[in-house]
């Protein structure tokens, strides 16, 4: 595989690997935690919402990751898509 063109890791896949699990966090206590819709945050996991900035910073705080995590994810996921999307 080559890891220039890979898919990096987005903010649902890391949110439902690392987060949302049975013995830690499920989706409505933590869309509750953090002040967002259950709904948004569902598809926030599956990739079709884009996490805000606000939003990312109050999902930092609740999980002691900081904003910054989320926000890197976020870019980092939008940037190879934009790439990939303009090669061809």
């Amino acid at each position: 595989m080559d890891t220039r063109t890979a898919a990096p890791a987005t903010v649902g896949d890391i949110l439902r690997e690392e987060f949302i699990t049975p013995d830690m966090h499920t989706l409505y206590d933590l869309a509750a935690n953090i002040e967002m819709d259950v709904d948004q945050l569902a598809q926030t996991l599956s990739n079709e919402h884009q996490l805000s900035d606000a939003e990312a910073d109050r999902l930092g705080k609740y999980l002691g990751t900081g904003g910054e995590f989320w926000k890197n994810l976020r870019d980092g996921h939008l940037r190879w898509k934009n790439r990939t999307n303009n090669v061809g």
